[in-house]
């Protein structure tokens, strides 16, 4: 399992998310480690896995992919990395078929959270891509300002509350979320630290709280 804050709107992106990975063993889910689940695409974009963890490893390619290429605009992030996730995957797929058949019960959820400031457009962006069940292409949630995966309302409430309030700054909201996803890896052992916070504007991206 994953935990991850949304906020965003045309000025500004705020994502946060844990490290927590869990691995499929008979019988259940087990916690095994942390890794580093958000990455920065370029200076103004970030990337964010959720569910297999097999996500991380398709997120850093995106990363290095876009490093590779130059590519700077979240307008052309969105274009090639809708693609490129859905090849990446795709081929995890085939590789794992087998895998999948014999555990039934093992999590067939992934997700990416992908948000950056759009040159183009002037504004800053964000959506999420959802695989149910290991089919694809992925699927966009329709999602608002403030999102929580999985939904925790009262920290949805909360954020919202302090999102639309222009006095709230970065480096408020990005406590708000740190200490949000502290109070739910208390109540919940499938999420755990460290917690990474980032935020992008049309200045750039810019981590509040990162893996270490």
């Amino acid at each position: 399992m994953s935990q991850q804050i949304l906020g965003w709107n045309g000025e500004r992106v705020m994502l946060a998310c844990d490290s927590q990975v869990m691995s499929w063993q008979e019988g259940g889910a087990v916690a095994h480690g942390s890794v580093r689940k958000m990455h920065s695409l370029g200076s103004h974009a970030l990337i964010c896995s959720a569910g297999l963890e097999a996500g991380v490893e398709i997120s850093l390619a995106l990363k290095g992919r876009v490093e590779k290429e130059g590519i700077d605009d979240f307008a052309q992030i969105d274009q090639l990395g809708r693609e490129f996730l859905r090849q990446e995957y795709h081929h995890f797929l085939l590789q794992q078929k087998p895998w999948f058949v014999a555990h039934p019960e093992a999590p067939r959820l992934l997700y990416f959270t992908l948000a950056g400031y759009d040159r183009q457009e002037g504004q800053c962006r964000a959506f999420v891509l959802e695989s149910k069940d290991l089919k694809l292409p992925f699927q966009e949630m329709a999602i608002g300002e403030i999102i929580t995966m999985p939904r925790v309302l009262t920290v949805e409430a909360r954020f919202g509350r302090l999102w639309s309030d222009p006095a709230q700054s970065l480096e408020d909201l990005a406590q708000f979320c740190r200490t949000s996803l502290e109070k739910i890896a208390a109540c919940d052992d499938r999420v755990g630290g460290p917690f990474q916070v980032a935020a992008v504007t049309k200045g750039g991206v810019r981590f509040y709280s990162d893996f270490i």
